[in-house]
């Protein structure tokens, strides 16, 4: 059985004082696996940000009867790399500007059954 993952990334400058603004890149990533398991790994593969990966639960989850949706977001840099802290500080100065990556799952499997990620125990 194979289990498919479409992952839609949009990126918006992120303001320090207004927050989201205009959309400057997207684009779409299909990830697979034979397995719940396997199809985690891989979409833990495409992230930037690992621990944008933790906030994938059912907490913000819509479940329907073929397919699930997860969303996430984190903040980067010009590059699309985590921003450093100097980063951070230049950003709130004004100085910078940072993104944020908006990153919407769309988790199914090749049959009609419904598709689920397996739960995500954080590790400290």
């Amino acid at each position: 059985m194979t289990y498919q993952a479409i992952i839609y990334t949009n990126v918006f400058v992120d303001d320090y004082d207004l927050g989201e603004e205009e959309e400057v890149n997207y684009w779409t990533e299909t990830v697979t696996g034979n397995s719940p398991k396997e199809l985690l790994e891989n979409i833990k593969n495409s992230f930037v940000d690992e621990d944008a990966i933790l906030y994938l639960n059912q907490n913000n989850c819509n479940e329907y009867k073929d397919s699930n949706e997860y969303w996430t977001s984190y903040q980067v840099n010009v590059n699309n790399d985590i921003p450093s802290n100097l980063e951070i500080k230049d950003w709130k100065a004004g100085k910078i500007k940072l993104y944020v990556a908006n990153v919407h799952i769309l988790v199914s499997k090749v049959t009609n059954n419904k598709a689920l990620l397996p739960k995500i125990k954080v590790v400290q």
